[in-house]
């Protein structure tokens, strides 16, 4: 259980920000958010009658913008499918965005990936009330602190994560890593990231000095920059991995996958492999797996088609806790 800024004393209440979160609070924000998917869909002119949603999403601040980002960023950490499904239903897609009825966007949408009206209400209704949990367990990047809540203790926000791997007949030869970091600490003498991979690093930016520590499961790269970093002042890191030939065997085996996890709040991710000579067979994306269940089984919208190009690429957004995001695939 996470108990950061909580107090949980039973499954169906939660005390959080000075609100009582029990079943009413939870059913009172599912109606809202029900609303606010009609008509016009998420428009300033419709929000002042959401009060519970207001008072979970905007906190102190009630703008419209802030608000719209927040909806978004939570409507992220649910299932691409049910988050592409919920930003059509609610007009967050640029598409649909001018769309006066909730009707024509369903249908619109619908037509567009072979879902009938139905099934498609059915879907938003079911992705509504895992939006209501994440809303009330603010547990999406961008969520309102609560004044009783302790700062957080992360060490850095990560507001973009770029990854591009090279594959060449089945085998790793390469990844190229970038980072644009806010540390939220001041006065860091260095940047740490963990690996599994027994790697070696080259390409850094010009003012770091990269220490590795040789761990009994892996290595520390302590990324240690000329100045000390400044709280709140974005910083910039990059470097690549290349095998380590002489000290692990375990590149001599095919590649399955490219991931992540994500330990620290992440805005953004984007992570592309190459295949350079044999292709696999089919590619899939996934986001947010524990590290025994990734890379998962396939899903709807998941599939990267890979039969025309020899690139994969996938996007992501607000990863946080750990788990694990990617790009997994199969050989012949």
């Amino acid at each position: 259980m996470d108990n950061r800024g909580a107090l949980w004393y039973n499954p169906d209440n939660r005390f959080l920000g000075g609100l009582y979160m029990d079943k009413q609070t939870r059913k009172d924000l599912i109606d809202d958010l029900i609303y606010l998917r009609k008509d016009a869909g998420f428009v300033p002119w419709r929000l002042e009658a959401a009060t519970v949603f207001n008072e979970i999403v905007g906190g102190q601040e009630r703008d419209f913008d802030t608000l719209k980002l927040r909806l978004n960023s939570a409507i992220n950490t649910l299932d691409l499918g049910d988050a592409e499904a919920l930003r059509v239903a609610y007009g967050l897609l640029p598409d649909y965005a001018y769309l006066e009825t909730l009707k024509t966007r369903r249908e619109i949408y619908g037509e567009r990936i072979g879902k009938k009206y139905d099934s498609l209400a059915d879907r938003e209704n079911a992705a509504i009330r895992e939006l209501a949990l994440a809303l009330l367990n603010a547990r999406y990047t961008t969520s309102p602190l609560p004044a009783e809540a302790p700062a957080m203790h992360n060490a850095a926000l990560q507001e973009r994560v770029e990854i591009l791997t090279v594959v060449r007949d089945r085998l790793w030869l390469e990844t190229r890593n970038y980072f644009r970091l806010i540390p939220l600490i001041e006065g860091a003498e260095y940047l740490e990231i963990s690996s599994s991979i027994p790697a070696i690093i080259t390409g850094t930016n010009e003012e770091v000095v990269v220490k590795t520590v040789t761990m009994p499961n892996g290595k520390i790269h302590r990324f240690h920059y000329k100045e000390p970093l400044k709280r709140g002042q974005p910083v910039e890191l990059f470097y690549t991995m290349n095998p380590d030939v002489d000290k692990d065997d375990t590149y001599e085996y095919a590649l399955l996958e490219e991931c992540r996890a994500f330990h620290e709040p992440t805005f953004s991710f984007r992570v592309e492999v190459v295949f350079l000579g044999v292709k696999p067979a089919y590619a899939w994306s996934y986001k947010q797996l524990p590290f025994f269940s990734r890379p998962g089984i396939p899903k709807e919208g998941q599939a990267i088609d890979v039969s025309d190009t020899s690139i994969a690429t996938a996007e992501f957004s607000d990863l946080y806790g750990g788990l694990f995001s990617g790009i997994a695939w199969r050989w012949d």
